[in-house]
């Protein structure tokens, strides 16, 4: 019951949070951070503690005040845990996202240990995904094109460790003046 009441508390500020940021086209890095934090902490309960995560913001990042559309990293954090971390045998997840910024840009780096872009489905995992279309990258996506025209990045990778794949790597960059 303690666990069951520590995550529906979460859950409710989680939903609570998404529900206010919806109404709104910007955001700060303050407030995304939040929104992670908490969606971290639930997916952690929910899976056991299977991976770690760590948050890293540069110096030079003015947290708060400076704006990005609402709920613009979390479809790739979602991503990096489903697809990534929790087909991992025999180690621990870690996910990290970094955030810098210069005069005319926010950088947002999400790297994970999982198991790569190119990774074999399983075949209970591949039967699962010809039910359902994961959509949120598509969708994100498309919400930097509306609201950045060309003027944005998207980078996905994998990452490698001597000649074999240790995760993957999502780089957005959008800029500061919109």
């Amino acid at each position: 019951p303690m666990v069951a009441s520590k995550y529906l508390s979460k859950f409710s500020n989680l939903v609570r949070l998404i529900l206010e940021q919806s109404r709104e086209k910007w955001i700060t890095v303050s407030e995304e951070i939040k929104v992670l934090q908490l969606y971290l902490e639930l997916q952690q309960l929910r899976f056991e503690n299977k991976f770690e995560y760590q948050f890293q913001v540069d110096d030079n990042v003015s947290v708060n005040t400076i704006m990005l559309p609402p709920m613009l990293t979390q479809p790739f954090v979602e991503n990096a845990i489903e697809h990534g971390i929790l087909p991992l045998e025999g180690s621990r997840g870690k996910i990290k996202i970094e955030i810098s910024s210069d005069p005319r840009s926010l950088t947002i780096l999400i790297k994970d240990n999982g198991v790569g872009l190119n990774a074999p489905k399983t075949p209970a995992k591949s039967k699962d995904s010809s039910k359902k279309k994961s959509l949120g990258i598509d969708i994100t996506k498309e919400r930097l094109e509306v609201l950045f025209n060309n003027d944005y990045q998207l980078e996905i990778r994998e990452l490698f460790d001597e000649h074999q794949v240790a995760g993957t790597l999502v780089r957005i960059s959008i800029p500061i003046d919109c």
